[in-house]
């Protein structure tokens, strides 16, 4: 069974059906899904906000990010084993013109965007972080480079992404600042931020300055960056609308030092294999905000584009073990 969408639209146009498993060619991997994350991305994919990019060739799949065990392997490939515990993501390619993808009984995914899931998860749990952990780990220790005592403003600090970045940014050393939604002021707090903001209430103008700006937003850019530090960084790991956020990123590389970085890099193994040393040192926890059955995806995707229920990733949960830890060999 997979979950495609057979037009573009509200969550509504999301169906179940049944297709044939699908086989792994050289360097892929065919994994069982237990659990599958609902993100941004998707959301505009299914809407059409990039129809020009993903054309009009239907049905398509949704999801990007997964937890299972491999149940074949193709040609070449090495590292993991039929059995193994796995978690990873698809490369954007792969989602912008797959008909199929993770909210699915299996998933084809090459070699390369997989690994060992960490050490005490839940398949659940892991699925919650493949895309929002290997996004922030890149922004907070490549892009941005934060280090200890830094200042950094983290906005959108209670989605998918900004609690990793947060979490990542104060292991890091930094001082973070969460600038959040409706929910979740606590929460930060509880994960480290040292000042948490609510955005209806913090217009971009009355903040101060920051040596880091980690953005989940994606939104008046130019705006946000007049913040920084000179010499400051920032990262952003959307933009929105597409064409306008691509624009205020390439201007900050044309006017002055405080330059906005994109931060959206494809699956890489060893990045996810250092992301699960993350997990398991303490550094990143995964923050689930509620948990559907396949069924019941396209309340996964209203409930994630209107953002109620709690703080977090929302999962779609395939299998009855979803919820357990698996046994590592």
């Amino acid at each position: 069974m997979l979950t495609p969408t057979r037009s573009y639209g509200d969550p509504e146009v999301l169906t179940v059906n049944t297709i044939a498993t699908p086989a792994p060619g050289p360097g892929e991997v065919l994994v069982k899904v237990a659990a599958s994350g609902v993100n941004n991305g998707e959301l505009r994919l299914r809407q059409g906000r990039v129809r020009l990019l993903t054309g009009r060739r239907f049905p398509k799949g949704v999801g990007g990010d997964f937890a299972g065990t491999v149940a074949a392997l193709g040609g070449s490939v090495t590292g993991v084993e039929t059995g193994d515990a796995v978690w990873g993501l698809l490369p954007r390619k792969v989602l912008l013109r797959t008909q199929t993808a993770t909210a699915a009984d299996y998933v084809i995914a090459p070699a390369a965007g997989i690994s060992r899931m960490p050490r005490g998860l839940t398949f659940a749990e892991a699925a919650a972080l493949p895309i929002a952990g290997q996004t922030t780990m890149i922004a907070v220790s490549e892009t941005t480079h934060v280090r200890p005592g830094e200042n950094v403003l983290v906005r959108g600090a209670t989605g998918a992404v900004g609690l990793a970045a947060l979490q990542l940014a104060v292991a890091a050393g930094g001082q973070v600042t969460a600038l959040v939604g409706r929910t979740g002021q606590d929460l930060a707090h509880d994960l480290g931020a040292r000042h948490v903001l609510r955005h209806r209430d913090t217009p971009l103008a009355r903040l101060g300055k920051f040596e880091v700006i980690i953005d989940t937003v994606g939104t008046d850019m130019l705006a946000l960056r007049r913040h920084l530090d000179k010499n400051g960084r920032m990262a952003a790991v959307t933009v929105e609308p597409p064409l306008r956020g691509s624009l205020a990123v390439a201007l900050s590389h044309v006017h002055g030092s405080r330059r906005i970085r994109f931060s959206a890099p494809d699956p890489d193994t060893a990045v996810l294999t250092r992301l699960a040393g993350e997990v398991e040192a303490g550094h990143l926890k995964p923050v689930i905000g509620e948990t559907y059955p396949l069924e019941r995806v396209a309340d996964a995707h209203r409930d994630a584009e209107n953002g109620t229920g709690a703080a977090g990733k929302r999962i779609i949960v395939l299998t009855d073990d979803a919820d357990t830890v698996p046994v590592r060999r």
